[in-house]
């Protein structure tokens, strides 16, 4: 049987290379009804996570302006000359029909990758 856990707003954690080590992006996923607190919310945990430079925001829906806002907002992560958006925002059609990613200084790795255990998403 599975049992929910408190997830501390982290629904998952994607990987980069950067000359300082591997860097972490934290990922939360929402479905339905998504509004600019969700990505609040996100802020709040990145700025919590101490070894998060970045956050991914998946949701089904579009984001609203106010969302895109929200994301801006929380400003740049800057590596090697350039820069990259702390907070990033993209949709499962995003993903799956525009073969977007998230953008990050080097390709994105699992924890299966780094040796540690798979990631899981929640969709609630």
């Amino acid at each position: 049987m599975l049992k929910k856990t408190a997830d501390k707003g982290i629904d998952g954690r994607l990987y980069f290379d950067t000359t300082d080590g591997l860097m972490e992006m934290v990922l939360s996923v929402k479905s339905g009804g998504i509004k600019p607190s969700d990505v609040r919310d996100l802020r709040g945990v990145l700025d919590r996570e101490g070894t998060a430079k970045m956050a991914g925001f998946l949701c089904i829906n579009p984001p609203t302006k106010a969302m895109r806002h929200e994301a801006a907002s929380a400003g740049l992560y800057d590596y090697a000359g350039n820069s990259y958006s702390r907070i990033q925002i993209l949709t499962v059609k995003d993903i799956i029909e525009d073969k977007k990613m998230f953008d990050t200084p080097t390709a994105l790795r699992s924890r299966v990758d780094t040796g540690q255990m798979a990631i899981g998403f929640d969709w609630g």
